[in-house]
């Protein structure tokens, strides 16, 4: 049985409904493509190099990788891992009242660099 002789009124519908499927895909498609271009177009991302504080035991100048405005860094000593190494070395060696002593020693301190505008984390000099 052939559909297109029994029934024209059939095969004009179903021929009429592909074509509003394929229309709609088609806009579908479109609008994705437009979408996406967009979405490509907005994302464009600034790299900057990282500001370098190593060795660094001062406050420096730098661009603030978070508020981006150029800042005097704040420092923040602390005791280093290699101090904390040396005082249980010292005690392990029957020292026990000398060990603490390298926590009291400025110059072996690692200090943390803070922005001072947004107190962001900048990086640590050892």
């Amino acid at each position: 049985m052939d559909i297109g002789k029994d029934h024209p009124k059939e095969e004009y519908k179903y021929n009429h409904n592909m074509d509003k499927y394929k229309q709609t895909a088609n806009e579908t498609i479109n609008n994705a493509r437009m979408e996406s271009n967009y979405i490509m177009q907005s994302q464009e991302n600034t790299i900057r190099d990282a500001p370098s504080v190593y060795g660094e035991k001062i406050p420096v100048h730098l661009d603030c990788p978070n508020c981006h405005e150029n800042v005097l860094t704040k420092t923040k000593p602390h005791i280093s891992n290699k101090q904390w190494i040396i005082c249980l070395v010292m005690f392990v060696l029957g020292c026990d009242f000398c060990c603490l002593g390298p926590c009291y020693i400025p110059s072996c301190y690692d200090y943390d660099h803070l922005c001072s505008n947004c107190g962001f984390y900048i990086g640590s000099s050892k």
